[in-house]
């Protein structure tokens, strides 16, 4: 029976077991489930992640493997995301992909809990941090924490400058639990109009960067400040900011810097990063299929999920006995392996998801940039 949206039938996965002792009598298929928002308001993004998993599906052909996973559009509806991800739980899938957007993804997500299925999350949202209430969710996106501990492994002397709320509190908690050497911090509230004084302050501590935490207008008035007081080091942003402006916005924070993904600095990426093969291979992938279609971030992680799917399963086959029928045992195993992996390299990022951290990105996987001409390029 067919439903009223959209379905994309990409093939099969199946891999058999490297070990002769480990091969079930029959191959095992991994299914694949991805509720994305290919309709709606959230659209632009569901179609980058789907175009993702499209080339992701023709490199593994290029290699010999076939893949399935069966696209369901939500159309940007967070009640439709929940919807689907449990017809899909009950077709038994082994593993989610879900969604375009945090609302999607959070009422999704109990539908993962209840039917055992680990679900990888391509949207952000501080549910993945409780691991005691989600065992099953798992974030491709990396979350503020790391994104801080970025900037405090490249500077040797920080400042601070945000917000007195509990949003500065964190993340003032956050560098200090990455080791930032923090030589001076100004607070201030949501509604302050001048903060020459205190980046004067700051400037006199002489730290080799200053990091503003705070929203835009705050943020604006602190780096205007620094500016105008002669501050010569780096004054770093944070990196939603970048991401919610609008194209006047991000010419105003020109020459600030930021944390991104290597995907968003695709074209800057430095020969030694990391994921620097990876991401040119997502690239290649992606042009290959789409010709000029853009890399985006949302794209890369729909990319990163299936090659961390790859390697669990991979892993899962070679150490584990599995009948095909048996979906929950796979759906345990598979779960298992991805803890079990240690470090993959994606495309985004780099991974080494643990019991206790189900976001697992690493922090020096991610890029430091300088805001040009209101696009972002991988800072030297």
């Amino acid at each position: 029976m067919m439903h009223p949206f959209r379905a994309l039938l990409i093939g099969c996965l199946v891999w058999l077991a490297p070990l002769a002792h480990a091969q079930p009598t029959e191959p095992v298929t991994l299914r694949v489930g991805a509720v994305l928002s290919l309709t709606g308001a959230n659209a632009p993004v569901g179609r980058a992640q789907e175009a993702a998993l499209r080339a992701w599906e023709a490199s593994a052909q290029s290699e010999g493997l076939t893949a399935e996973i069966l696209t369901l559009d939500d159309g940007s509806r967070p009640e439709r995301a929940a919807a689907l991800s449990a017809q899909l739980a009950s077709e038994g899938i082994h593993a989610l992909l879900c969604c375009s957007n945090a609302a999607s993804l959070e009422r999704a997500l109990p539908t993962a809990r209840e039917a055992g299925t680990l679900a990888l999350a391509l949207a952000p949202s501080d549910l993945v941090k409780d691991t005691s209430q989600n065992y099953w969710l798992f974030s491709i996106v990396p979350e503020h924490s790391a994104q801080l501990e970025t900037v405090a492994l490249s500077e040797n002397a920080l400042a601070f400058m945000g917000l007195a709320s509990s949003e500065g509190d964190i993340a003032v908690s956050s560098l200090s639990g990455a080791g930032a050497r923090l030589v001076a911090q100004e607070r201030y509230a949501p509604d302050v109009d001048v903060l020459t004084p205190e980046a004067l302050w700051i400037a006199t501590r002489q730290p080799g960067a200053v990091l503003v935490w705070g929203r835009m207008r705050d943020t604006q008035l602190a780096v205007d400040a620094l500016s105008q007081r002669g501050f010569a080091g780096r004054t770093y942003i944070k990196p939603q900011l970048y991401e919610d402006a609008s194209v006047l916005g991000r010419a105003d924070l020109r020459g600030t810097f930021t944390v991104t993904n290597a995907v968003s600095v695709g074209d800057t990426l430095p020969l030694t990063h990391p994921t620097y093969a990876e991401t040119r291979r997502f690239v290649s992938a992606l042009g290959a299929t789409y010709g000029a279609n853009r890399p985006t971030a949302e794209g890369g992680y729909a990319w990163d999920a299936m090659t961390l799917l790859r390697r669990a399963f991979e892993q899962t086959l070679a150490y584990s006995r599995l009948e095909p029928e048996n979906t929950t045992a796979i759906r345990q195993a598979l779960r298992d392996s991805l803890v079990g992996l240690g470090p993959v390299t994606g495309a985004v990022g780099v991974y080494d998801y643990r019991e206790t951290d189900h976001v697992g990105v690493a922090p020096d996987s991610l890029v430091i940039a300088v805001i040009e001409r209101g696009r972002l390029r991988a800072a030297r």
